[in-house]
Order: structure tokens, then C-alpha cells, then sequence
């Protein structure tokens, strides 16, 4: 009996010393990489050539369409932006993964970005009932604005050719604040200024539904690809 026992003791000791399949298998750890620093250093480049405010060519076009909030369009024509230069990157990464393609992540934040057009016009209704509408001067000032970008892309870290390129992105808007006065809004009646008190108290619900029809649409992807392209030479 002693000597059976002894056998199946060493049997024992034999199979849990033994190195297991798995441990030779073990995939390695997958590198997350900030690159803020190298984002930031184009990023700057970028502004130190652009005016501040920055004037906008196109006409800024904007639909929010919530049911029981608001139905609205606005439009805005010869729109400036102001506190551009005061844009910075933060908690930029990229994770490496199959086919030279990475899973990207890019924001950009700013302490106040002020919005000014001489030209608006806005119509539709509020809480599904109460019409809405106006034109002429508008601004509106955001206070710590932050942009964010995750997906799926490639991405050239060499500072001399810097690009970044998503295949598929999703974007997050945060803000603490805005406030926002259109003129001449519900012309002659005094539902103007409350108008104006209701949109800037509902500043970051409101950056919620744009953020939701952004990502919902079809042409984020084009913007935000137009921010780093690639080179000619290098495409």
C-alpha cells in the first residue's frame, strides 16, 4: 500500500510540474501609445498658420430634431470663430492592431471658443407646439469645450509626414457651459429673451443631440479625415 501511494505521489507531482500548453502560448501585451505630444506638435503648426478668429466660407447648417424638446434649423452665414489658437490636444493614443490598422483616439479641448455670425436664421418649434423662429445677429460663447475622436484607422507617427486616417469614428462632444444670444429671435412678442435663457441653460443636452446627429450622419468621417491626410507624396 505504501508503495502504491508513494507512486501516486510522484505520478501527481510529475503532471503539476509539468509546464502547461498555455504558458508557452501567453500573447504578449498590446502597447497602448500616447501620442499627444506628437499630435500637439502638428496640431500647433496647423494654427500658427491659421487666422484667429477664423472665418468660415460655407454657410454653417445646423438641425436639431428631438421629439417633445425641439424641431429646429439654423443657418449661419459669414460665421466667425474665435479662440481657435487656444486649441491642445489631450489623451491621444493609439493601440496597434491586425493589418497595420490601429484603434485611434484624438481630443482636443478648449477653454473658450466664441461663435459669431451677422447672419443667422432659425425657424421650427419647441416642445412640438411652440413655433420658432428669427433672423439677424448671433453668438454664442462655449466654455470648456472638449472634442473627442475614437475608431479604427492607420496612422504615420514620423513628425515630418504626420497623418491619421479612420476607417470608422465615433464622436463625443463635451462642454460645461454655453450661452447664446440670437437677436431679433420671436420677433414682436417677449419670448426672445427666454428663448435665449432656455438654449443656453440647456447647453450640454443640446451638444448631446448634435453629437448624436453627427454620429448618425454621413459626413464626420470626411471632416475629421480632413484634419491629418496624408501627404501627396506619401498617399
Amino acid at each position: 500500500m505504501m508503495i502504491r501511494l508513494t507512486l501516486v505521489m510522484v505520478q501527481l507531482w510529475v503532471v503539476c510540474a509539468a509546464p502547461g500548453p498555455s504558458a508557452a502560448a501567453a500573447p504578449s501585451p498590446v502597447v497602448r501609445e500616447d501620442i499627444t505630444d506628437k499630435v500637439n506638435l502638428v496640431l500647433q503648426a496647423i494654427l500658427a498658420m491659421t487666422e484667429d478668429p477664423l472665418t468660415l466660407k460655407d454657410r454653417v447648417e445646423l438641425s436639431v430634431n428631438a421629439d417633445l424638446v425641439a424641431h429646429l434649423y439654423l443657418a449661419m452665414d459669414q460665421t466667425t470663430v474665435a479662440g481657435v489658437k487656444t486649441l491642445t490636444a489631450h489623451d491621444c493614443s493609439s493601440e496597434p492592431l491586425a493589418k497595420k490598422k490601429s484603434r485611434l483616439t484624438l481630443s482636443i479641448a478648449a477653454p473658450v471658443i466664441t461663435i459669431d455670425t451677422p447672419a443667422y436664421f432659425m425657424n421650427g418649434s419647441f416642445v412640438d407646439h411652440i413655433n420658432v423662429d428669427g433672423q439677424g445677429h448671433a453668438s454664442i460663447v462655449i466654455d470648456d469645450l472638449d472634442i473627442k475622436f475614437e475608431g479604427i484607422g492607420e496612422i504615420n507617427l514620423e513628425l515630418s509626414d504626420f497623418w491619421m486616417v479612420f476607417d470608422e469614428i465615433v464622436l463625443d462632444l463635451e462642454i460645461r457651459r454655453w450661452k447664446v444670444v440670437f437677436d431679433n429671435l420671436m420677433p414682436g412678442t417677449d419670448l426672445g429673451e427666454v428663448f435665449n435663457s432656455f438654449f443656453s441653460m440647456c447647453g450640454p443636452e443640446i451638444f448631446d443631440i448634435i453629437e448624436k446627429n453627427m454620429n448618425e450622419g454621413g459626413s464626420l468621417l470626411d471632416l475629421v479625415n480632413g484634419l491629418f491626410p496624408p501627404s501627396e507624396s506619401g498617399a
